[in-house]
């Protein structure tokens, strides 16, 4: 089955949408004004969000892969930069029954000049159950983390010709928090890009 992208246009988008696709594969992009998305897995819906006061726009969307494993993900936008985020496979739990993503490769298309990867986890804050607005619990989420790779750890594994495992460390019944930030020129954060997984 060939790639299919789903385009929305985010334009006068003030509550909920819900967008139902079959499968989707590879790649999540994020610019100014419209989200396209590829990923691995069956689409089961999208939320879409829009912060009144920000502007901001975040898609919340749950995925079902080949095997049952389901897994939902949030991608909100970035105020100066453009990420691609380049996913191998899907979200699973190792030996020790932590959730780990390979993450193939992530990258900055314009607006600033490097960034940072962390990952930050919180026991029972998002659900999966419902169309919550995530974007309240984003506070909660990093005032609670724990960070386990940064993006050296990131660079590193790529000078390597190696995959970058993310792993949790944690029970596999907790979510995890992937939050890849770009910064400026003055090294300064732009807003953080957050993907929960429960694998």
């Amino acid at each position: 089955m060939g790639d299919t992208t789903l385009l929305f246009s985010f334009a006068g988008t003030s509550e909920s949408e819900e967008i139902k696709v079959g499968k989707v594969k590879g790649l999540s992009e994020i610019s100014e004004d419209w989200l396209s998305l590829r990923l691995d897995g069956e689409i089961l819906h999208m939320d879409i969000y829009k912060n009144e006061d920000t502007e901001e726009r975040s898609a919340v969307i749950d995925l079902l892969y080949d095997d049952g494993a389901k897994s939902c993900m949030k991608i909100s936008q970035v105020g100066y930069a453009e990420v691609e985020i380049d996913f191998t496979g899907q979200p699973f739990k190792d030996d020790a029954g932590r959730i780990s993503l390979i993450v193939e490769s992530v990258t900055l298309i314009g607006g600033a000049s490097d960034m940072m990867m962390k990952i930050y986890t919180e026991q029972n804050v998002l659900s999966n159950e419902g169309n919550i607005p995530y974007d309240k619990y984003i506070g909660d989420v990093l005032a609670g983390g724990e960070d386990v790779y940064d993006y050296e750890d990131y660079l590193a594994a790529k000078e390597a010709d190696e995959d970058f495992v993310i792993s949790s460390g944690i029970p596999a019944d907790m979510f995890v928090m992937l939050f890849v930030v770009a910064v400026d020129e003055f090294g300064n954060p732009g807003k953080f890009i957050p993907i929960t997984i429960n694998a």
